[in-house]
């Protein structure tokens, strides 16, 4: 069974937390495009106003002209009770267009000044610091600089306010006749129609630049909108994928092990039983014909059999411990854990047939999960011995440690019987034996000790020898601070 990297309640936990951060930078963009949104239209609500109220002022000076000179005309004096108050209608709209356009107070239900003050046509500096919408330095010159669109159109409505209060007196004076000219000279020879003109030229060109800004944010918003979308497939979504799959992965090879765990078990601890109950038998019988050694080699057959589910049992009680229990990590030094599995295996057949050298370079002091190593080393040494050859001279086992950029590498090595090569792809799969003649294991301890390497997370690893194995454990450690 392997060992899960996550349980389900981390898993789901993970995934969540991935999950909400990629809708949240998603609903964070979202809410971020509507308020620029907003704020954009909003502004070019403004520049549409300004126009539109700049285009009048220049339709309102035209009509001002046009009515001033038929209020003079004889042919409509019986209309020119009409086109007085018309005038004064003009007169009123321009001047309240102008306080806007130059920045006096908004009115709060028609967005234009209302009962302009006199402090606010004072100076320059009033209008501006009045201004409900900013200013730029070519429209500031156009309406106050020398000879100016506001000293103009002051004038302008001047004399024809002047010239409607003569009119309603006696429309046939040399003023008011003389108003009418300089209202018509002003409005055409004077350049104010041009310059209005021009006013309504510049809003619209920066209310232009302004869209063109515009659409550099939004192109802008757009491409860090894309980062972030991919930046969501790389970290958020791609992990959350690859924990998806690797936690499927692991079910089905779960599920593939458990099946397979489970029927070798019913066999290896069924199979050893069944037979010790046929040999009572013959036992049973042996004794009864007084065949001592009958029975003696029937008893060997029992203990041998009743040998292999022990040693089943036990290694099945280690693999639910490894899979059931959170090991910690602690400081130890490796050759004491080396001593105490070598004096854990003194009394096990063959060890004293076997020489063990060891030898622990530079990684003594570590700091891992002490109870995952010692069993790893137990494991691999007692297959050492259990698989020696005692057919050479000087059978042997060398373990050495050595360490490299923080990753502790164990070997244990041996010069005996070695693993024939079609079965090196079988080696760290359960319940394998390769030489069922030689001892009756459960085949879980290399097993186990794959299993230990990844809960180590590291890897183990098998090298042939010319006369013998190797095997190899290595993982990550972190350097002991102190002594064990």
């Amino acid at each position: 069974m392997p060992l899960p990297i996550d349980d389900a309640t981390t898993t789901r936990r993970r995934l969540t937390t991935y999950y909400s951060v990629a809708l949240l930078i998603v609903a964070s963009m979202l809410v971020l495009g509507f308020v620029t949104l907003s704020w954009q239209l909003g502004k070019n609500q403004g520049d549409a106003k300004l126009i539109n109220v700049s285009g009048r002022q220049r339709m309102l000076s035209q009509r001002i002209s046009l009515l001033s000179s038929s209020l003079l005309d004889p042919d409509k004096e019986q209309v020119r009770p009409g086109l007085r108050d018309d005038l004064l209608g003009a007169i009123e709209l321009m001047q309240t267009s102008q306080d806007w356009l130059t920045g006096t107070v908004n009115d709060a239900s028609t967005g234009m000044a209302n009962e302009p003050t006199v402090e606010a046509h004072n100076t320059n500096a009033n209008r501006e610091s009045a201004s409900s919408h900013p200013m730029s330095a070519t429209l500031r010159t156009l309406y106050f600089g020398d000879d100016g669109v506001h000293t103009l159109v002051t004038a302008h409505l001047a004399d024809a306010k002047r010239l409607a209060a003569i009119v309603d007196a006696d429309g046939s004076t040399l003023e008011a006749r003389t108003l009418a000219t300089a209202i018509h000279d002003r409005a055409i020879s004077h350049g104010m129609l041009d310059k209005l003109d021009r006013i309504v030229e510049q809003y619209e060109s920066e209310a232009e630049l302004k869209l063109k800004r515009f659409w550099w944010l939004e192109f802008l918003f757009l491409m860090v909108g894309l980062l972030a979308l991919a930046a969501e497939a790389i970290l958020i979504f791609r992990p959350m994928v690859r924990s998806a799959v690797k936690s499927l992965s692991e079910l089905q090879s779960a599920n593939d092990e458990l099946v397979e765990f489970s029927y070798r078990i019913s066999h290896d601890l069924r199979a050893p039983i069944l037979s010790s109950i046929g040999i009572l038998e013959i036992t049973k019988d042996a004794l009864n014909q007084n065949d001592v050694e009958e029975a003696k080699e029937s008893l060997s057959h029992i203990g041998n059999a009743l040998n292999r589910v022990s040693a089943t049992s036990d290694d099945i009680v280690q693999l639910t411990k490894l899979r059931m229990t959170d090991v910690e990590d602690e400081t130890f030094r490796l050759t004491q854990v080396i001593q105490e599995s070598l004096a854990d295996l003194a009394g096990m057949p063959g060890y004293s047939d076997v020489t063990i050298n060891t030898e622990v370079d530079d990684c003594d002091l570590i700091h891992t999960k002490r109870t995952l190593v010692q069993q790893s080393i137990k494991n691999l040494v007692s297959n050492a011995i259990r698989y020696h050859d005692p057919n050479v001279d000087s059978p042997a086992v060398e373990i050495k440690a050595t360490a490299h950029d923080g990753t502790c590498v164990i070997s244990v090595s041996d010069n005996g019987l070695g693993i024939a090569a079609e079965y090196h792809s079988k080696l760290f799969s359960m319940f394998q034996r390769f030489h069922p003649k030689v001892s009756l294991g459960s085949g879980l301890g290399l097993y186990l000790v794959k299993q230990n390497a990844a809960a180590l997370e590291g890897e183990a690893s098998y090298t042939p020898r010319d006369k013998g194995s190797r095997f190899t454990i290595s993982f990550p450690v972190q350097a002991g601070t102190k002594d064990s």
